[in-house]
């Protein structure tokens, strides 16, 4: 498996959990609740007060609670998270690591004393320890098809609700209406240029024993944030993974069909156009019409409305750029 600073944690705990065992514990018992009664993906949890001292496990949770103006008193991978995700707001000096995403520190987590922990559906076991330090909501990012929600509807309903929770439900509202206008102005712009609902493929690049390319499908947020620019996603396979996204070698790009490829890679592990791979890379037919993009490997896409629009400004750039 890749290094986890390009995974959401859920591929490295396992699989989703979208209802609770029998025995879930008490917090999924709906019992009489003075404070606010949530509802996430494992049942209702009752969070008593609006929470001041939040620990967020996965970088989607993290990067939301900056989006509404909160520094979580402790968060996971700090580091990875500045190097790979790009927030207007940066993570304070007094926010504790309490780990790896998929491999918390309970010890560290309880000496915060969080009154709200928020957490990726994953291990059923960290889940209930991390309920017995604190209220803890669990929150899907990938559902399925027969839920309902795409990943996009997902993504903004989550924000949302972060916001009745801690009360900015009006910064909430800000940063999504944000969202809607930078996708409009991006759609105007791209039209502007002659580029308006053209095709693109997105690629997230890395090495592990082999060059792997991750493609991303119609249902991934990624596809979703960008369509709603106008372009159309030209990677649709009959079936996709519940993440998103399939893994191809670089081979396999020599058989896809787009006017737009972006590939997003780290600096130091470029595999699109490594020497090893580069004849390859600039054989491919959208490479040739200098429509191979490259963009910031801080382009994060499995987070909130944030990443959304760092997403959208890298793509615009990248296409209008003279």
């Amino acid at each position: 498996m890749p290094s986890s600073r390009f995974h959401p944690a859920s591929l490295l705990l396992g699989a989703f959990l979208l209802t609770a065992p029998s025995a879930a514990g008490a917090q999924n018992a709906a019992p009489a609740c003075a404070g606010q009664l949530v509802r996430d993906v494992m049942g209702q949890v009752c969070i008593p007060k609006i929470p001041k001292r939040i620990v967020t496990i996965e970088w989607t949770y993290s990067e939301n609670l900056l989006a509404l103006g909160i520094q979580p008193v402790g968060m996971a991978d700090i580091k990875n998270f500045k190097d790979y995700v790009k927030t207007p707001t940066p993570i304070a000096a007094s926010v504790k690591d309490v780990g790896a995403r998929g491999q918390v520190s309970m010890e560290v987590i309880a000496a915060l004393k969080p009154d709200l922990i928020i957490n990726q559906s994953g291990d059923y076991s960290q889940r209930e320890q991390l309920a017995r330090i604190a209220p803890t909501l669990v929150f899907n990012p990938y559902p399925s098809a027969s839920s309902g929600l795409t990943a996009y509807q997902e993504m903004r309903q989550t924000f949302a609700l972060m916001g009745r929770i801690t009360g900015r439900s009006a910064q909430a509202t800000r940063v999504l209406a944000q969202l809607d206008a930078d996708q409009a102005a991006a759609r105007r712009t791209l039209t502007a240029a002659g580029r308006g609902g053209q095709t693109f493929v997105l690629s997230q690049g890395y090495t592990y024993n082999t060059p792997t390319m991750r493609l991303f499908g119609t249902r991934s947020l990624a596809s979703e944030i960008l369509e709603q620019t106008g372009l159309r996603n030209a990677y649709r396979p009959d079936k996709m993974p519940a993440f998103g996204f399939d893994a191809l070698s670089l081979e396999g790009l020599t058989t896809l069909k787009t006017q737009n490829f972006f590939a997003i890679a780290p600096a130091d592990d470029n595999v699109f156009t490594a020497p090893a791979n580069r004849a390859v890379w600039n054989n491919l037919d959208f490479v040739k019409q200098g429509r191979g993009y490259t963009l910031d490997p801080a382009t994060w896409v499995f987070g909130g409305p944030y990443s959304a629009q760092v997403l959208i400004k890298q793509v615009v750039d990248v296409m209008t750029r003279k």
